[in-house]
């Protein structure tokens, strides 16, 4: 479901939130939540658009458009009105969460949301995440300084997507040589973009400090910003502003509530929907490790559908009851670092109704890890979730937090992107839901 159906402003107006940022799917949307979690501020990740998604004690509401495997003109359409929706509940910052690896439509979705905002603002793209790897020098994206277009094939080159997907919108850049120079510099590069007609600047950063830098500009520009980055950016903003309190973490598990919220006597399943070479190398690690056994599932028949895909989520369902390990996994195959809007749909469906069945039927699940941003959403949908609370940081990119309502509120969540995180990274997420579930080691 995209936010383009039944969209109200009624569904955010009783949140008291300061932050209100858009993803274009979950697991990063839960990413840039759990790097604010982390800051002291309570995080809520919404799922769709009733009241429910905005509690009024949240510091920080991220709403999941589902819009990473659309067109532009649908992904535009859900965007304008989720900011329609947010700018009514009148947050003090709204931002933009966009992928590390530059998936989706930015550009398209960026443009919406300045038709929306006030006309005076200013939108600063920000593609960096210095803390996972990620950086941009000279216009240009690196994955742990390998070019992106060398990692994955696609552009990897911000001003090329606004040219392509946004043309009516004139972007600028911030080269790095300008932001070393201090927020003093980088502040006149804005303004003078401003005042030249852009309505975008898309700047360079190679560190934290960079991201800190091009914070302390937007802060004093004077005039209204849109934050468009993986979540640091906006994060290093919020705090500029005073919208971050300096406070300690919130305590894990705050918000949860049920019997779910503990998970004594329980396993651990992982929902392994990520198509991509990284996660198929981080499955190893946890499989050769022992962190896990799994279920392997055909893809195929789940695209198939019909009788074949129930069969074999029947054989998967019967497969995982008869392992006896407390961390169990079901992983699709095949696997490869692309796969087809369709494809990765129907796969997750397929998986989300074994996931249902196991919950209701099988031995008592204590924690879900989820990677793949539309599994992820796939499997809490039909679990009957609206939200989660996310509590923080497994590593960057990847978060830790509870369902906050449906038949399994408080059940552990872990998500984590499919390109997110070294070999190890499976195992991390694994340990730290068995210590928020409580499952003893």
């Amino acid at each position: 479901m995209t936010w383009d159906r039944a969209m109200t402003a009624s569904a955010f107006q009783s949140t008291t939130s300061s932050v209100a940022i858009l993803s274009d799917d979950l697991t990063g949307a839960n990413a840039v939540a759990a790097a604010l979690a982390t800051a002291g501020v309570r995080a809520f990740t919404a799922l769709g658009p009733t009241p429910a998604m905005s509690p009024p004690d949240a510091g920080v509401l991220v709403v999941d458009t589902a819009t990473r495997d659309v067109g532009p003109d649908v992904a535009a359409a859900a965007v304008r009105s989720a900011a329609r929706a947010v700018s009514a509940w009148g947050a003090r910052l709204v931002a933009k969460r966009i992928d590390t690896t530059l998936r989706g439509c930015i550009a398209a979705e960026t443009a919406a949301l300045l038709t929306v905002l006030a006309p005076e603002t200013l939108a600063l793209v920000v593609p960096a995440a210095p803390e996972a790897g990620r950086t941009c020098v000279g216009g240009r994206v690196f994955l742990a300084s390998r070019p992106l277009a060398a990692v994955t094939g696609g552009s990897g080159e911000p001003l090329r997507l606004f040219a392509a997907q946004a043309r009516g919108l004139a972007a600028v850049g911030c080269p790095l040589a300008t932001v070393r120079r201090g927020a003093e510099a980088v502040r006149a590069t804005f303004r003078q973009a401003a005042a030249s007609g852009a309505r975008v600047v898309v700047c360079d950063a190679e560190t934290t400090a960079d991201v800190a830098t091009l914070a302390a500009a937007a802060a004093a520009l004077g005039r209204p910003v849109l934050p468009v980055d993986p979540g640091g950016f906006t994060l290093a903003l919020a705090r500029a502003l005073g919208l971050v309190p300096g406070a300690a973490r919130p305590a894990a598990g705050k918000g949860a509530s049920g019997d779910w919220a503990h998970g004594r006597h329980g396993r651990i399943l992982a929902v392994l929907g990520s198509p991509t070479a990284i996660t198929g190398r981080q499955i190893a690690v946890a499989a050769a490790r022992g962190w896990l056994r799994c279920v392997p599932v055909d893809g195929t028949a789940l695209v198939v559908g019909g009788e074949a895909a129930q069969q074999e989520v029947a054989r998967a369902l019967a497969a995982l009851a008869a392992l006896p390990t407390s961390v169990v996994g079901i992983d699709p195959s095949p696997r490869g670092e692309q796969a087809e809007p369709r494809r990765v749909a129907a796969v997750g469906e397929g998986l989300a109704q074994i996931v249902a069945a196991a919950m209701a039927s099988g031995p008592r699940l204590a924690g879900l890890f989820l990677t793949g941003g539309a599994v992820a959403r796939a499997v809490l949908e039909r679990l009957g979730a609206h939200g989660i609370w996310v509590e923080g940081e497994v590593l960057p990119l990847a978060a830790l937090g509870r369902l906050a309502d449906g038949p399994f509120a408080g059940l552990a969540v872990v998500t984590k992107g499919g390109m997110v995180g070294g070999d190890d990274a499976l195992v991390r997420c694994l340990a730290a839901l068995r210590a928020a579930a409580a499952i003893p080691g």
